[in-house]
């Protein structure tokens, strides 16, 4: 059994760890011939609720942990590593009664960069299916009762595999996959969406909606003040999805 530790500072015991998702999920994508050795968090955060004077205490959703494991070749490395899990990336396609396509940002405070980003709704696959997670995440972050189709997964029409995609492998364990979905909406429900505030307050979140041409974003994304890479990943793999079936030439 792999030795699992952790820095008092963080307030977890050893056992929290072993059965929290992140780890878990980890040992779950060792490759058959890689054996974990060690793992040491120094820093981890864990999904709070606030429920009015009190506040509840989730799942670990975030740890940084300095690993070490035996890789294929019987190589020992030592890596620091942030270990997020999987998100799931959305794209809203808004069809109005002209049959013109549009598409809804959130433009949401991030405290990692120090700004405020621009970017489609997404969200962490807490427990959830992913599809469960893209309906939630749409009625956070949108804020408007809308009816959506069943979402279309980008992943497999465009790599071959339904496996999430990493996001960043040298530092993190997050991946991401990519889906669309679409709403008839009326001038009125367009016009809704814009300036639109919403959230999951409970956790500090707030997001606010801006809506654009679907068809216009491939080339026009710092127009619309996009900084966000997995959002350009979005669109461009939508983009060549409808490629690949003649919507596009």
């Amino acid at each position: 059994m792999p030795s699992v530790t952790c820095a008092r500072s963080t307030g977890l015991t050893s056992q929290q760890v072993r059965e929290s998702r992140l780890y878990v999920s980890y040992l779950n994508s060792l490759e058959a011939d890689w054996q974990l050795l060690g793992f040491h968090v120094t820093w981890a955060a864990a999904r709070v609720e606030n429920k009015g004077t009190e506040y509840e205490h989730k799942d670990i959703i975030l740890m940084f942990a300095e690993i070490e494991v035996r890789d294929a070749d019987r190589r020992i490395i030592k890596s620091g590593s942030w270990l997020r899990g999987e998100t799931v990336e959305i794209l809203p396609i808004l069809i109005d009664p002209d049959g013109n396509y549009h598409t809804a940002f959130v433009s949401q405070a991030r405290v990692p960069v120090g700004c405020t980003v621009k970017s489609t709704p997404a969200g962490m696959v807490d427990g959830n299916s992913k599809t469960v997670t893209v309906f939630k995440e749409l009625e956070e972050e949108l804020g408007r009762p809308v009816v959506w189709s069943e979402p279309v997964w980008l992943n497999e029409p465009i790599t071959g595999s339904s496996d999430p995609l990493f996001v960043s492998p040298g530092g993190s364990s997050e991946a991401a996959s990519y889906c669309f979905m679409t709403t008839e909406v009326s001038f009125e429900e367009l016009d809704g969406f814009r300036g639109n505030t919403a959230g999951n307050l409970s956790e500090g979140e707030q997001t606010t909606t801006s809506i654009a041409p679907l068809d216009e974003l491939p080339g026009r994304l710092s127009y619309y003040g996009v900084r966000d890479c997995k959002t350009l990943q979005l669109i461009l793999m939508y983009t060549y999805y409808r490629y690949m079936r003649g919507a596009l030439e």
